[in-house]
């Protein structure tokens, strides 16, 4: 069966209504055009229109131009939708409010995305999303208005990402690699709001931030987020605070000049330099000793640096992300760090927390984007089968080294068991210390949401990921199970 078109745009409260009358919708309005010519050059089976606000009540104009189709286009199916969307610069919250929703309608056909309507941000919400999780179903188009093309009808042209040349807002994120961001990220509802939180603060030039998480957590995959939704032009250099001695690691910070110390032979550049015009993240941050601390201070204050050796200072231009998994707070109150250099980096803070503590729909997410990722990596796309046993072992295990030891599990997995048929539990207990296998985390409850989950994997297991056969199974339809899978966050291809 071929698959069906769908138009998704914003209603547009500059263009969509006659100048005079604002409730009025003109026929050279943006939306009004889009019925009169692109669903039926596209043969589009249903239109969502976006509105900012939180209901119909709160917005006539959505009301007047429902009508308004309607009446001109009674055969087109039409239905709004509303974002409760306050601030429509705040590509933060545009962005996690249009995401989901596209998510949440890619089965329903190929996802035809109307570029032109709405403010900048509105637009560059859609780059973003057709860039990235949403960019295997959708397609971006604009629309060349009569006056500039040689018919004097609207012209449907699509957009290709691809090509500097194609839109505005491509200019803006060519230097943000948003495809490889796309791949290595994986955000849970849980985590939303730390990653709209690095969103914000890469918005800010050279703005610094603290990231606070217990080790593993994804401290560094959001300093990564952080320069890479940044735009910056310079490199994004990691180092550890805790893993050099202090000489040492004033050296690789600040450079060197030639006879600063014993082997120093000629001048080094430290990593601040390096990471001009970039971001340098300071991990372990609350193992830094006090004099690294003053300096530190130094450079977020003034932007000076004094490589060893050296009496004159330099300037540098970079944005430093720190992070740790210790109490800087308790640590300020003991003395043990500095209260000043706290509070520079205090405005921006962005927490994680632990696996243990992350709802199971989150632990599960992960899971699945953890698989797919090593299947990618280890076994050329192919993804290995897994015994829901295993799967709901892995899913409800301790984790103390929280998301970093889940992604090493299934990488070893992979490595060891890619050519079995299946990966069974007393596969994964041979890959993990025997203490942790006797610490699960405990079961969500006994809602009948939580046997049914179980209740489909059993049988997606059984029938080794056949959809229709599963749900003939079950006795739903197809439909059916393919939406229950949805809400599960449950992937065929880990039965099949």
């Amino acid at each position: 069966m071929a698959m069906k078109n769908i138009l998704v745009s914003w209603l547009d409260y500059r263009y969509d209504f006659d100048a005079n009358s604002p409730c009025v919708p003109s026929y050279s309005g943006m939306t009004w055009g889009l019925h009169r010519y692109f669903i039926p050059q596209y043969n589009c089976y249903r239109h969502y229109l976006l509105s900012l606000k939180a209901s119909l009540r709160d917005d006539p104009q959505m009301e007047a131009m429902l009508q308004k189709i309607s009446h001109d286009f009674p055969t087109h199916r039409i239905t709004p939708v509303f974002m409760d969307i306050a601030d429509p610069i705040d590509l933060a919250q545009i962005k996690g409010e249009v995401e989901p929703f596209l998510l949440s309608i890619r089965e329903e056909g190929l996802v035809h995305i109307f570029y032109n309507a709405g403010y900048q941000m509105m637009q560059l919400a859609w780059v973003l999303c057709c860039m990235t999780s949403c960019r295997h179903f959708t397609r971006l188009f604009h629309m060349r208005k009569p006056e500039f093309t040689q018919s004097g009808c609207p012209e449907i042209l699509e957009i290709d990402l691809t090509k500097e040349q194609s839109t505005q807002a491509y200019g803006l994120l060519k230097n943000s690699s948003v495809e490889s961001r796309s791949k290595d990220t994986c955000i849970t509802s849980t985590m939303r709001l730390a990653y709209q939180r690095a969103e914000q603060i890469a918005s800010l030039p050279n703005f610094p931030a603290l990231i606070m998480g217990p080790s593993g957590s994804g401290k560094e995959q959001i300093a990564r987020y952080i320069h890479q939704c940044s735009g910056a032009k310079g490199r994004f250099i990691a180092v550890n605070c805790a893993a050099l001695p202090d000489e040492l690691l004033q050296a690789e910070l600040f450079g060197y000049k030639k006879g600063a110390f014993t082997g120093a032979t000629e001048d080094r550049s430290g990593y601040f330099e390096a990471a001009a015009e970039g971001t340098l993240f300071l991990d372990e941050i609350g193992d830094a000793s006090a004099m690294l601390q003053q300096s530190l201070l130094r450079v977020l204050q003034d932007g000076l640096i004094t490589p060893l050796g050296d009496r004159r200072p330099r300037k540098v231009s970079l944005r430093i992300v720190a992070a740790t998994h210790r109490p800087l707070l308790e640590m300020v109150a003991q003395g043990r760090f500095r209260d000043d250099l706290y509070y520079r980096l205090n405005p921006a803070i962005i927490r994680l927390c632990a696996w243990a503590d992350l709802p199971e729909q989150d632990r599960r997410e992960l899971f699945y984007f953890f698989w797919q990722q090593q299947a990618q990596r280890l076994n050329h796309g192919r993804t290995i089968r897994i015994t829901s046993q295993a799967q709901e072992f892995i899913i409800r295990c301790h984790f103390p080294g929280n998301i970093r030891q889940l992604q090493n599990l299934i990488a070893s997995l992979y490595v060891f068991y890619r050519h079995e048929p299946c990966v069974t539990l007393e596969m994964v207990l041979s890959e993990i210390d025997g203490k942790e296998s006797e610490k699960v985390l405990p079961f969500s409850g006994w809602s009948l949401e939580s046997i049914e989950c179980q209740h489909i994997q059993r049988a997606l297991q059984h029938f080794k990921g056949n959809l229709s056969q599963t749900a003939r199974a079950l006795g739903i339809s197809l439909n059916t199970l393919k939406a229950k899978m949805k809400k599960f966050a449950l992937q065929k291809e880990m039965y099949s």
